[in-house]
């Protein structure tokens, strides 16, 4: 199979199976790819940050650019692996897409959006992201209430940098924040192909 390359992310077309286009980890020019597929990563992010525009609106156009499929394989492999940078990615695309606000939607709302997020896939360590259970929506929510987020909390910890969540059980403010971002994950997930889960639709 041969590659081609756009912004700097490799495409395949052509394969045995006749996959369409999907991005690979190398570029240059066509090129053939070796070894078994199962060795060869979707996108890997050392190619997604050495080609990543530094524009919002200029980010969603390269996953547009992609094409259909490559993007619904990019979104189920990000759930997948829960690969948080990958998941945004594809969020704030979406957001930049068609959100309320598009392309004007602002730098303190994307912050929290990604914070939400990031805090979501780590309190949802035992779900699927592609398919949640029935009640995964709701008891996030409570878990927020409760102030039961340990996960995050020690991740925090851990962590040498960036901004250390607070103790104890959410404003309704935030937690309401934290809902806005789940519900845009789930948007872009949707819109990317990859789930038909929607488990904060009446949460």
């Amino acid at each position: 199979m041969f590659a081609w390359y756009h912004d700097g992310i490799a495409h395949e077309r052509g394969d045995e199976n006749g996959l369409p286009d999907r991005p690979t980890a190398r570029a240059g020019g066509w090129r053939r790819s070796h070894g078994p597929r199962r060795d060869r990563c979707l996108i890997s992010a050392v190619t997604l940050a050495a080609a990543e525009p530094r524009d919002p609106l200029a980010r969603a156009e390269q996953l547009h650019l992609w094409g259909e499929e490559a993007l619904r394989r990019f979104a189920v492999e990000a759930a997948g692996s829960r690969d948080v940078e990958r998941l945004w990615r594809l969020t704030e695309a979406h957001l930049t897409l068609h959100g309320a606000s598009g392309v004007g939607t602002s730098k303190h709302t994307l912050r929290a959006y990604r914070r939400g997020l990031v805090e979501l896939v780590g309190l949802w360590a035992g779900e699927s992201l592609l398919r949640p259970s029935r009640d995964a929506g709701a008891l996030y929510v409570q878990r927020l209430r409760a102030g039961d987020r340990e996960p995050v909390l020690a991740y925090a910890e851990g962590a040498r940098r960036g901004r250390r969540p607070k103790r104890g059980p959410l404003a309704p403010a935030t937690i309401e924040l934290r809902l806005a971002a789940a519900r845009a994950l789930y948007d872009a997930l949707r819109w990317a192909g990859a789930t038909e889960a929607d488990p904060f639709h009446d949460v």
